[in-house]
């Protein structure tokens, strides 16, 4: 959040550190904002390089799908590109670690954001089955469940807890 604030520039590109050479093509979900075709386009892997038990990738998609009313094909993907302005609405609240892509998701569907999913070869480092591995996709998990948790209580007027 604090790299989106501090942009000095109309349009911001996220992205996660361990894409190597793959980042290259991210230009492409640039473009698609710049030139008014949506107003968020996200990333979406041609090929998995998870060796994960996808737990982590079907929570996010069932609680975007029932928190945001539209099914994903990259809920988790964080390659994106959108406004600054826009990309500090979807990002406002507490700190959510790995579920900030879930939160922005389900915000920009219930607020109607044009989302475009754009099929790029973009690669990420692989995890194993090391108890660190396992650990990352626990507090993922965890970080996950926790923002779907607020995006229900922002949903029924509980607010944040």
């Amino acid at each position: 959040l604090r790299g989106v604030q501090a942009a000095g520039q109309r349009w911001v590109l996220l992205c996660d550190a361990d894409l190597e050479e793959s980042a290259a093509v991210l230009g492409t979900l640039c473009a698609v904002v710049a030139t008014g075709q949506a107003d968020m386009a996200v990333a979406v892997p041609q090929a998995s390089t998870g060796r994960g038990l996808g737990l982590v990738r079907a929570a996010a998609g069932l609680g975007v799908r029932w928190l945001g009313g539209a099914r994903l094909a990259a809920p988790l993907s964080g390659q994106r590109a959108l406004s600054r302005d826009l990309a500090l609405r979807l990002m406002e609240g507490p700190p959510c670690g790995f579920g900030v892509e879930v939160r922005m998701d389900v915000r920009a569907l219930r607020w109607g954001v044009r989302v475009a999913e754009v099929a790029l070869p973009v690669t990420h480092r692989s995890t194993g089955w090391r108890a660190p591995d396992v650990l990352h996709r626990g507090i993922q998990l965890w970080d996950v469940g926790r923002t779907l948790a607020r995006l229900f209580a922002e949903a029924t007027g509980e607010g944040h807890r």
